[in-house]
């Protein structure tokens, strides 16, 4: 198993202790980023000494935490760090190594703010490093019970070892914040080993964002509306704002394609504001120029680290102000893990004050923890296109989707079911008393023109609710 002590370098601790402790003001034994490079130094030179020797380094990002310590004080953040620090001892303690006897040393370190640096010596492989990643993430399922709160914290592992013995500290920690930030972007299991074809991806990765920096300040990005139907009145309800890049040399990009890269590089922020600030006055444009569209609603995604922002209520006041969209016309979604583990109740409470509606985006893909729904100032579910999608095929997916519907009704809440795409599916939400539905059954998303030129073609009369689902079929994806 694990042992925190460092029984090959007594005369070391001491000294990297007292250098920890000036820097964490926690009181949890952490070292501070330079304390570990030290060590790492003296680990790479021990494997040069002798062959065969294996370590490791894990990365870990404790997802949201910013977050969370704005939303609940420092004091807080300080107290959900040190339950961690329990559970991280305990895991790195616990750990069996199955096909060895002898104690692994390990070494942790508070990298920055919302990163520990782990550092495992004399392991038999890699396989050890992984398994200690996989139980460092188990660990972070059951939420933190900190001042009568519930807060859940998930986390993202990077791992990079010593598969050669003429690294330098900092190309392993380079290995490692690359494992890392394809752990953040792709993995499923919390984790990534570090490989060189990370290299090659990094690289095209910063092109990327290079290129979306310019794509901002261009003005390349688009915004595409994709109709929201009253399943109840077969009426429009309103639309859901998604941006596009029409990136000069590669065509129009979906989200899933920069996204990523923006949160990442927290051009987000920016990107955020701006689709919030188009979305807004598109809407009052179109609710002055259709009079019997001026209930329309137009439903805006937003980032958790828009949410983290000190001055996120002014920036949507003055968004708010500037285009003239009364607040009751604007949806914000935001996804279900956002909402659970920022625990930011009373953020939320001052948006419904605003009378703006509040949805959970991709409901069911997320924890999903259904305790909290009668506390949470929420008005709309949208269920993900995964239930839609499945019902048709899997009794259980149906009978999961009809089980979510018959819950939020009973909540009070409206459900907006997403990637309705055939008249089953539109039939069997009717019958189940879903309020809402989307996707290409009633049109794939359109710009603003082809948007308008719909409206005039619905306010005119000129195709009914039965040609809606046709209108607008193509090849373009619903996000």
């Amino acid at each position: 198993m694990f042992a925190r002590i460092n029984n090959d370098q007594p005369d070391q601790q001491p000294v990297e202790r007292f250098q920890d402790s000036a820097f964490n003001d926690l009181l949890i034994p952490w070292l501070n980023p330079d304390s570990f490079r030290r060590r790492l130094r003296q680990v790479i030179q021990r494997s040069k000494w002798y062959k065969g020797y294996r370590f490791a380094v894990l990365l870990v990002a404790l997802e949201r935490f910013k977050v969370i310590q704005f939303s609940m004080g420092r004091q807080v953040g300080s107290k959900l760090l040190k339950a961690f620090d329990s559970r991280l001892t305990y895991t790195l303690n616990s750990t069996v190594n199955y096909t060895v006897n002898y104690t692994v040393n390990y070494t942790v370190a508070r990298w920055s703010e919302d990163e520990l640096a782990v550092l495992l010596q004399d392991i038999n492989d890699v396989s050890e490093a992984t398994l200690v990643a996989e139980q460092i993430c188990a660990s972070l399922r059951s939420p933190f019970s900190i001042d009568d709160h519930e807060i859940f914290m998930s986390a993202n592992i990077g791992i990079a070892s010593n598969d050669r013995d003429d690294y330098q500290p900092s190309a392993l920690l380079d290995n490692a914040s690359l494992a890392l930030y394809r752990a953040k972007m792709e993995s499923n299991t919390g984790y990534q080993l570090f490989t060189p074809a990370m290299r090659t991806r990094s690289a095209e990765r910063l092109q990327l964002e290079d290129s979306l920096r310019l794509g901002i300040k261009r003005q390349e990005l688009r915004l595409y509306y994709q109709p929201i139907v009253s399943l109840e009145t077969h009426k429009l309800a309103g639309f859901e704002a998604l941006v596009r890049w029409e990136h000069p040399e590669r065509g129009l990009l979906l989200p899933a394609e920069f996204i990523p890269v923006a949160e990442e590089t927290k051009l987000i922020v920016p990107l955020g504001w701006w689709v919030l600030r188009e979305a807004c006055q598109q809407m009052w444009q179109w609710q002055q120029q259709f009079a019997q569209y001026r209930d329309l609603t137009i439903s805006v995604n937003v980032s958790s680290l828009q949410l983290s922002q000190p001055d996120l209520i002014s920036k949507i006041d003055t968004i708010l102000w500037d285009s003239g969209l009364d607040a009751k016309s604007l949806k914000l979604e935001i996804t279900e893990s956002v909402l659970l583990e920022t625990t930011a109740v009373v953020l939320l409470e001052k948006l419904k004050q605003r009378e703006i509606q509040l949805c959970i985006d991709d409901f069911g893909t997320g924890y999903s923890a259904l305790s909290y729904l009668p506390n949470l100032p929420i008005d709309i579910l949208k269920i993900d296109r995964s239930f839609v999608k499945g019902m048709s095929d899997d009794h259980k997916h149906g009978e999961i989707l009809r089980w979510m519907v018959k819950l939020a009704n009973d909540l009070g809440i409206h459900v907006v079911a997403e990637g309705v795409e055939t008249e089953k599916q539109w039939g069997q939400l009717c019958d189940w008393r879903c309020q809402y539905g989307q996707g290409y059954w009633f049109s794939k998303p359109l710009n603003a023109e082809a948007t308008e030129a719909w409206l005039e073609g619905l306010s005119v009369g000129r195709w009914g609710d039965g040609e809606m689902g046709r209108w607008g079929d193509g090849e373009m994806g619903n996000r």
